[in-house]
């Protein structure tokens, strides 16, 4: 008999990943504020216009940074939704073809062409949704990667429109609770 995967337990929720993206943000907000009793300390004889672009980097960059949290968070649940479905044979539509695949390559399943792919087909009204959300994971793989390349994803990405599309597709996908 093969032995139960063990799961870290120590993955982050959606909601974990956008509140410390917000006290981050509050926290970058406050120290470049020109009112801060010790502003002068930190931007002695800075130029505000050079103040004001080193702000819009540096939340850019925790845009990004939280981005690719939120959507190895994404990925984190996918897989073991898809792990637990085939490990505990359940017995809808999606499971079933999870175990096709499982069959043959056990946890190695791709996350775009197995597991999404497996969504798509057999839930086809987050066919839309899960489309978009392959997008997202090409910009994934240019931040994880190092953003050497200059990436051709089709639009803009940010934090708040890839959490608006990950929070009710995971939600309609009804993933297997990783707890259980």
């Amino acid at each position: 008999m093969k032995k139960p995967f063990n799961f870290s337990r120590e993955q982050q929720s959606l909601q974990e990943i956008a509140s410390h993206r917000e006290v981050v943000e509050r926290a970058l907000r406050r120290f470049y504020d020109v009112k801060r009793s010790d502003f002068a300390d930190d931007f002695g004889g800075a130029r505000m216009d050079n103040v004001k672009t080193d702000l819009a980097e540096r939340l850019k960059e925790l845009d990004r940074v939280s981005s690719l949290q939120l959507l190895a968070a994404v990925e984190a649940a996918l897989r073991i939704d898809y792990i637990q479905r085939c490990e505990l044979f359940k017995k809808d539509k999606v499971s079933k073809a999870f175990r096709w695949t499982y069959r043959w390559k056990t946890y190695r399943a791709g996350l775009v062409d197995d597991i999404l792919q497996t969504w798509r087909i057999q839930i086809p009204e987050v066919s839309a949704a899960v489309s978009e959300l392959k997008g997202a994971f090409k910009y994934r793989d240019w931040l994880a990667h190092g953003r050497y390349w200059a990436p051709n994803l089709g639009r803009n990405y940010e934090f708040n429109s890839i959490y608006r599309l990950v929070e009710p597709l995971l939600d309609e996908l009804a993933l297997l609770d990783s707890s259980s």
